[in-house]
């Protein structure tokens, strides 16, 4: 199992590749912001996800 502070680093990590990673067209830092913040949100989801199928699995 990940600890939260785990995954919160590889969440943030992520999203910042995502978001300022593009170098397809300039983007508003605004635009750049949300997302970022929409790529952070569904990263810790899918993390949280991953990291409870872990801790259950473990327990059976």
């Amino acid at each position: 199992m990940m600890s939260l502070t785990a995954i919160i680093g590889i969440s943030a990590g992520a999203a910042g590749v995502v978001a300022f990673g593009r170098k397809k067209q300039p983007q508003s830092l605004l635009k750049k912001a949300g997302v970022f913040f929409l790529a952070f949100v569904g990263m810790l989801i899918v993390m949280l996800a991953v990291n409870f199928a872990i801790f259950y699995a473990a327990q059976t």
